[in-house]
């Protein structure tokens, strides 16, 4: 089963983050979160749980009677610390239709989406196999789709690391490369006369450009791999808070819209083995064939070549 996390799954009405502004200047510290029920009473109370289902604040008072109405008493209710541990992208999540503004309540195989009440009898009137999102979420707790979530991004951060490391290793042989050629020229330069310094001074900046090129392009390359790393430590601490701080919609939502994120990165990876970014590039000197008569006949030094070779780096991709 793969649910698309889409904007759906977010409302355009008033959240969370209203009742936060409604109390600052009065916070010492750290932001607190108003009761809505009381708040609808026009009575200040801070609220010690939060109901995502509800997307309210709940006081001490109305969360024992959020538990034993008949409408709400099955609902997910998180005590407000662990709330403000959550990542705003996961604690933002709403359970709520866009289009309706009603509670997501089914799930469509077919379309493979969330859906309220309205949306089956508009977009899904002809739709059958519909399941309640309660029975998704309870069944995602053990699908284990977090840990491979979670197996997918240490692999791919494996393959990030790898992939620096080899091109470490080849700025390391491309510098080692162009020293050795650079000290055969410095030798060679000795047995010619100064009539030949402009060609002295063509031929290692072919070796200076050359090595560049590949030093810019591989640079390039460890840049990205330093932001895709980091991106990938924001989504490990993203799972990890949805494990330990989020309900099981929350967790199961977010899940989803972290599954875009990572097939996004697995494609980027994709990307690198269909291309030339991950080959060996190397440097390479071709002597004049007529290098012992350079002091008379011969107009170069010889030829600096950039050779790229097939990559030696395994790159492990995981298929969804």
């Amino acid at each position: 089963m793969n649910i698309k996390a889409s904007e759906t799954y977010c409302c355009g009405h008033s959240c969370w983050f209203d009742r936060y502004i409604h109390l600052e200047g009065q916070m010492d510290t750290q932001a607190k979160v108003l009761c809505g029920i009381c708040d609808a009473q026009h009575v200040t109370k801070t609220a010690v749980f939060w109901c995502p289902e509800c997307d309210d604040g709940l006081c001490n008072e109305c969360s024992s009677h959020h538990s034993f109405s008949k409408a709400s008493r099955h609902h997910g209710v998180i005590s407000i610390e662990d709330f403000s541990k959550l990542p705003t992208d996961i604690s933002s999540i709403m359970q709520h239709c866009t289009e309706h503004e009603k509670t997501l309540q089914m799930y469509c195989p077919r379309h493979d989406q969330l859906c309220c009440l309205l949306c089956i009898s508009t977009s899904h009137k002809d739709c059958t196999g519909m399941l309640p999102t309660e029975e998704i979420a309870k069944t995602f707790q053990s699908s284990g789709l977090l840990e491979s979530l979670q197996n997918s991004l240490e692999g791919m951060k494996t393959n990030f690391d790898n992939i620096v490391q080899d091109r470490q290793k080849n700025l390391s042989k491309i510098k080692e490369q162009r020293q050795k050629i650079y000290e055969v020229l410095k030798r060679l330069r000795k047995r010619i006369n100064s009539h030949f310094d402009k060609l002295e001074k063509e031929i290692i900046e072919q070796l200076c450009n050359a090595e560049c090129d590949m030093n810019i392009k591989i640079e390039g390359l460890l840049k990205e791999m330093q932001e895709k790393s980091e991106r990938i430590a924001v989504l490990q601490t993203n799972i990890s808070y949805l494990q330990n701080h989020a309900s099981d919609v929350q967790s199961f939502i977010g899940s989803k819209k972290l599954e875009e994120k990572i097939e996004s990165e697995e494609t980027y990876i994709q990307s690198l083995t269909e291309d030339d970014r991950l080959n060996t590039f190397s440097l390479k000197y071709a002597q004049s064939e007529f290098i012992e008569d350079l002091l008379q006949n011969s107009k170069s030094f010889g030829l600096i070549s950039k050779e790229s070779s097939s990559r030696t780096i395994v790159i492990k991709l995981k298929k969804f």
